[in-house]
């Protein structure tokens, strides 16, 4: 396995709710799109399924596309990510979606696991295998 730097920028989010009961438990759908920067460079396009507690703590699933490249050549890849949430931030496991990825990323099983906090620019570990 390989670990490379990477950089994870939020571009624009989207959150609209599903259903909500009165003591503020609900599910949202997120619209998101995300840049990343290393050596998984290129555009990402998310969505999820969140599904809040009434103390805002919760849980999430999604998948996200990514077209770019992978150490400068051309890709694509589709990932799949499942995590929590807190008001103060994101658990985040991500990994590749086996069959998915093209080019530089056809061959590929990533993965990063993280924390984010805030909205700034994220810095991750991009697992390879």
């Amino acid at each position: 396995m390989e670990k490379f730097p990477l950089r994870y920028r939020y571009k624009d989010w989207k959150e609209t709710t599903l259903f909500e009961r009165p003591d503020g438990a609900k599910v949202t759908r997120v619209e998101a799109e995300f840049v990343y920067e290393g050596a998984l460079a290129g555009s990402a396009t998310l969505g999820y399924i969140m599904q809040y507690f009434p103390d805002q703590t919760g849980t999430y699933d999604g998948w996200e596309r990514v077209e770019g490249s992978f150490q400068g050549k051309p890709g694509s890849v589709l990932l799949r990510h499942e995590g929590t949430f807190d008001p103060t931030g994101v658990n985040a496991h991500v990994t590749h979606v086996a069959r998915t990825g093209t080019g530089s990323l056809e061959n590929l099983a990533l993965s990063f696991t993280t924390r984010f906090e805030g909205q700034g620019l994220y810095e991750l570990t991009l697992e390879v295998e």
